[in-house]
């Protein structure tokens, strides 16, 4: 493998999760920006959890997630839990 596939590999996971968080916002109109800033209002925290969820569900470890959303992995845990609560999962 090449020096350069292997880089595009290791940049994969940020790529799809940009991908939920163009989703997220597009369903919930909290604006990509929001998401990946540090405000915590309940309308943006909640948009924030949905990508932390569907993120997780989709196989990225909490440190990728963190690491896109500029959180630590426990944070994400805990946004991951919140969602599953309202679930009921």
């Amino acid at each position: 493998m090449t020096e350069l596939s292997q880089a595009f590999l290791d940049c994969r996971p940020q790529l799809k999760i940009r991908t939920i968080i163009r989703e997220v916002a597009k369903i919930t109109g909290v604006s990509q920006d929001d998401i990946l800033s540090s405000k915590r209002d309940r309308v943006t925290a909640r948009a924030r959890q949905m990508v932390m969820w569907k993120a997780h569900r989709e196989g990225h470890s909490l440190t990728q997630i963190g690491t896109v959303l500029d959180r630590d992995h426990t944070s994400v845990l805990h946004g991951v839990r919140n969602i599953n609560r309202k679930l009921g999962l």
